[in-house]
């Protein structure tokens, strides 16, 4: 028998889900990476196409066209109800994401 069929997908690091944001439109949902705090809260960075502030949102490769991580409207959320999507960020984005985190 097989134990897995039931088994939620992961949720990690460099995940991206769709979620609306705060101040960021209402009713508009956005992709988010996901960095993994536990095993139900994340800490979620939103995307967007354009830069809200350039020396603080990096660029992010993501559906084949440049992003932009907006760290200042990152947030955490419970996410143990959500269902990841099959999108995803390099780990050179998270990589670049976590550095610029750290210079806050």
């Amino acid at each position: 028998m097989n134990l897995l069929i039931n088994a939620k997908p992961v949720i990690k690091t460099g995940k991206v889900i769709y979620l609306e944001v705060f101040g960021m439109g209402t009713g508009k949902r956005r992709p988010c990476i996901i960095f993994k705090k536990s095993r139900s809260k994340a800490l979620l960075v939103p995307l967007s196409s354009k830069t809200l502030n350039p020396t603080n949102n990096p660029s992010v490769y993501f559906k084949g066209d440049i992003s932009f991580a907006i760290l200042d409207k990152a947030f955490y959320k419970c996410i143990e109800n959500y269902r990841p999507t099959k999108l995803e960020v390099s780990q050179g984005a998270v990589a670049d994401c976590l550095r610029f985190m750290n210079t806050f």
